[in-house]
């Protein structure tokens, strides 16, 4: 009996070493993960200054392509927020 008792223990121990090491190892991929979210954050205010510098001077059709859908979408946002004051007013 003491035997099954030692080797309990023994599980018991290594499943609480496990259990350290699967919490070590989330914090480290949550610091990773935030890490990413901060390398996507500095891309976007990147791809944003370019946007507001370089509009009208581009001579990438790409870059231009793509700034031209930025324009459109913010003219959809401009004309739902005009929406919703009219519902509001309503």
């Amino acid at each position: 009996m003491g035997d099954f008792l030692e080797k309990a223990k023994k599980f018991g121990e290594k499943a609480a070493d496990m259990t350290g090491d699967a919490i070590e190892i989330g914090k480290y991929k949550a610091k990773i993960a935030s890490r990413r979210s901060d390398i996507h954050d500095v891309e976007k205010k990147i791809g944003k200054y370019h946007y507001e510098h370089l509009r009208g001077n581009i001579d990438n059709e790409e870059v231009e392509a793509y700034c031209k859908e930025i324009d459109e979408l913010k003219s959809q946002i401009a004309e739902l927020e005009m929406k919703i004051e009219e519902a509001k007013n309503d």
